[in-house]
């Protein structure tokens, strides 16, 4: 690897070079082999964080939390409440927090230090991808077959729905997440045999007719 690095014109500094390391710090994670998991430095900043003053701490509050939105279930959903002090329209210094307020900031804060050890894609391997759609946001959860035979989460995804998305009926908005997810995540699942999972049995006649780019082998509702 050194002699690929030296002839690539690649310069080390042997005071920061790490070798035969069992895990590894990298932006803000701890990767060891198959497994992610959120940095410890940053859980305990978490631990000693109080609720937000002025938007600029909710920012910065937000964008930390952001920074690990797959290892949140419902990210979208659970922040709502704090994004929407972020708005322009709204005084620099925040008002003592509303009770919805203070929730979604504990129950963040509270998803975050108790984060799922996440594995890492592999090459090979069955996916499964489970959606759920409400009116309020779309969600996802991919799932990989391990060596060990047993599925664990490689990510929980989510998003807000936009105004117009809002007027959709209770089956469109269950396709738009179906279509949203395997979309999203379409660098997993192109070219791989997944299952997508979702609780709107309607939808089964609509999925088995769609063609989307992303190959589905199997949809199960």
């Amino acid at each position: 690897m050194l002699t690929r690095l030296g002839k690539a014109g690649v310069t080390l500094k042997a005071a920061k070079c790490h070798f035969f390391q069992e895990k590894v710090e990298y932006l803000g994670h701890i990767i060891w082999p198959g497994r992610v998991h959120v940095q410890e430095k940053n859980l305990r900043a978490l631990r000693g964080l109080r609720y937000p003053e002025t938007q600029t701490q909710m920012k910065r509050f937000l964008g930390m939390c952001g920074l690990y939105r797959r290892f949140v279930a419902d990210f979208a959903k659970i922040s709502k409440p704090l994004t929407a002090l972020t708005s322009t329209k709204l005084p620099k210094r925040l008002l003592f927090p509303r009770v919805e307020e203070s929730k979604a900031f504990e129950g963040l804060r509270g998803r975050l230090l108790a984060a799922p050890i996440l594995a890492l894609p592999r090459i090979e391997g069955h996916y499964i991808v489970d959606v759920d759609a409400s009116y309020e946001q779309l969600g996802c959860c991919l799932q990989e077959q391990q060596p060990d035979g047993e599925y664990h989460p490689i990510g929980y995804y989510s998003r807000a729905l936009l105004s117009a998305e809002k007027n959709y009926f209770a089956t469109e908005i269950e396709a738009l997440g179906v279509v949203w997810a395997v979309t999203y995540l379409r660098s997993y699942l192109e070219g791989a045999e997944c299952l997508v999972r979702c609780d709107h049995r309607a939808l089964l006649s609509v999925l088995t007719n769609m063609s989307p780019n992303t190959r589905i082998n199997r949809w199960r509702l």
